[in-house]
């Protein structure tokens, strides 16, 4: 075989099986650099594996004489291709497809709602919201922290405690891991309970209590003080979604609490119902 047209699809194979192989290569490097010995080198194995395949075919068939041998090989190195496709965990054209069908979920309906402690008083905001999934594939998908539409208030008034998340109907799980399966066109609601970034919930003596916030830049004065200042505050979040991986995160859509709410009186809910420090 010398057609050189064939070379460069060899070549081309090439880059692509490289491409596709990318995370291992990024995991090689990564290990080396911070010292992971040789053990790493298995990291390649892979790679070097499809391209060993690749141009041992290149050579049977430039010793064979057959009719089209570039159609032969280009065929030969598509199968090697789709072969790595469907056997790696991620490739660019896996992670293309995935952050496509997140961008395509349909978050709608997102309410909020004030989350109650088990004697009625406030220590936190219930956020709601449908969703309904492009394709029946894993996904996690997830309210961020609720943060202050108004600037310059301390990181500790933001609510990023996330003490329950409840979806019905409930979806399926993957084999016997813990990622979430979503059917394709079937609405889902999504429940998930924020509290302030100074409360935690007790499930065990089904009490709140008080996280210790301070630090060199946030003394327990200035601390109240903001709440003080933070009696009717309005929060922003994102509706975040991924394939259940953590990679890549999206912002299906983006939202403002529909009420203000009173941080000061979350902060005496802990004081009243729970009176101690967590770990206490």
């Amino acid at each position: 075989m010398k057609h050189p047209v064939a070379a460069l699809v060899g070549l081309v194979a090439t880059f692509a099986i490289v491409a596709q192989h990318q995370g291992f290569l990024m995991g090689f490097a990564w290990a080396a650099m911070h010292g992971a010995g040789v053990s790493s080198a298995l990291a390649l194995l892979p790679a070097a594996i499809a391209l060993s395949i690749l141009w041992t075919g290149y050579a049977f068939l430039k010793r064979r004489r057959i009719s089209r041998p570039t159609v032969a090989f280009s065929v030969y190195a598509f199968g090697i291709l789709l072969m790595n496709e469907l056997l790696l965990p991620t490739t660019p054209l896996k992670a293309w497809r995935e952050h496509r069908a997140i961008r395509a979920i349909e978050v709608r309906n997102v309410r909020d709602e004030p989350y109650l402690s088990a004697l009625g008083n406030p220590i936190g905001i219930r956020v709601t919201f449908d969703a309904v999934f492009p394709r029946t594939a894993t996904y996690a998908i997830s309210a961020s922290v609720l943060m202050p539409v108004v600037e310059d208030v301390p990181y500790a008034l933001s609510l990023g405690h996330s003490t329950r998340h409840l979806v019905e109907p409930q979806p399926a799980r993957h084999g016997g891991s813990s990622d979430d399966v979503f059917q394709k066109g079937v609405v889902y609601t999504f429940t998930q309970e924020m509290m302030p970034n100074f409360l935690f919930y007790d499930d065990r003596r089904k009490e709140p209590c008080l996280v210790d916030v301070t630090t060199p830049y946030l003394s327990e004065a200035q601390l109240r003080s903001a709440l003080l200042k933070s009696r009717n505050m309005k929060f922003h979040t994102a509706i975040q979604a991924d394939s259940g991986q953590g990679w890549p995160r999206v912002a299906a859509t983006e939202y403002v609490t529909s009420r203000g709410y009173d941080l000061e009186a979350m902060y005496q809910t802990g004081v009243i119902e729970g009176n101690r420090r967590c770990g206490s």
